[in-house]
């Protein structure tokens, strides 16, 4: 793998880790919150275990993408 596609990698996991924060907890929160009750959703949210979550997340797709883009790119032709 090369330093591009790391770089590109931990960019894209830091931003869709901050926007799920901001839509999960300020965007949609009264929603969730309204629609969910106060008995399903947790008071506090232990945020290492999301990002743990995030980044094994993302090693899971890093490891995929390249057998897909494969798979199609042949199929194209």
């Amino acid at each position: 793998m090369n330093k591009r596609a790391i770089v590109g990698a931990v960019v894209a996991f830091l931003v869709i880790f901050k926007v799920g924060y901001v839509f999960h907890e300020i965007l949609a929160a009264k929603l969730f919150h309204d629609g969910l009750g106060p008995g399903v959703q947790r008071a506090s949210y232990f945020v290492p275990v999301i990002f743990v979550c995030f980044a094994i997340y993302f090693v899971l797709m890093a490891m995929t993408y390249p057998v897909f883009y494969e798979y199609f790119a042949e199929r194209r032709g």
